[in-house]
């Protein structure tokens, strides 16, 4: 159920870097219950977009907001416990048990010292099950290969427990399979008073699971919408500069491109 004010938002953001635009007057909007897409050609500033979102970057103008108050006042911890961040091609940093990396999304919710609590227990074991790499929760993290470090990373987040999930090309380096699980997991997250925000390249991976897209193109927003409204071939020629067959059925809309085409694009 929607409520009115949105979950998170931003306004009016702007990232410069040496006085060029990353990204620019950025508009938008999380609402509690759904999963929002981020679309658009390699440097469009999706990534740089999700890091100002989640405050690993301060924007150069606008402003960010959480449940209608600044998000800058929140504290470290209050965001560690509400906001996950999975980053692109996320691997696992020190040579311990998955189990142990999976546990490490606990410490928002605890003192330093004190030992794993049963709901410790219960939330790491539930996100190991989650992510399908309880079988090697004794394995070393980084002798994974590197898309099953991926979900060990995302089993992490879970294991946090946070309202909004964050994840910046999270399929990249999955197989079909994985990318589905990955999609279907995001999918499931994003209900009741939790939401998620995605960047995505595969097109009809945004389509089937997205409630809401935002196709960005030179560092802004050329449109937003459903993904059967975001999703034309006219937007498609225009911001990616393809031709592209899109079918809609009862799984959603797909998007096969066909082509490269030049007009508009360098």
């Amino acid at each position: 159920v929607m409520s009115d004010a949105p979950l998170l938002e931003g306004q009016s953001l702007t990232f410069a870097i040496d006085g060029i635009d990353i990204v620019r007057d950025i508009h938008l909007q999380v609402r509690s219950g759904e999963l929002v897409g981020l679309i658009g050609p390699n440097g469009a500033g999706k990534s740089t977009l999700l890091r100002l979102l989640c405050g690993i970057e301060s924007a150069t103008q606008g402003e960010v907001f959480w449940q209608g108050s600044a998000f800058s006042s929140l504290s470290l911890e209050a965001r560690a416990r509400h906001i996950g961040y999975l980053a692109q091609g996320a691997r696992a940093q020190w040579p311990v048990s998955v189990e142990r990396v999976v546990a490490l999304g606990r410490l928002p919710h605890r003192s330093l010292w004190r030992k794993d609590s049963t709901a410790d227990r219960a939330a790491i074991e539930q996100a190991l099950q989650m992510a399908e790499v309880a079988a090697y929760r004794q394995r070393i993290a980084t002798t994974l290969s590197g898309g099953e470090q991926t979900l060990v990373m995302l089993a992490r987040i879970f294991a946090t427990q946070p309202q909004l999930i964050f994840a910046d090309e999270p399929v990249a380096a999955l197989d079909p399979y994985h990318q589905l699980h990955v999609m279907e997991l995001l999918r499931a997250h994003a209900h009741g008073n939790n939401a998620g925000v995605v960047v995505l390249h595969d097109l009809s991976l945004a389509a089937r699971f997205c409630d809401r897209l935002y196709l960005f193109n030179h560092g802004s927003i050329f449109c937003s919408g459903t993904p059967a409204a975001v999703l034309t071939q006219d937007n498609l020629r225009a911001v990616y500069g393809i031709d592209s067959k899109i079918e809609c059925s009862a799984e959603g809309v797909s998007v096969t491109p066909t082509r490269r085409i030049r007009e508009g694009h360098p």
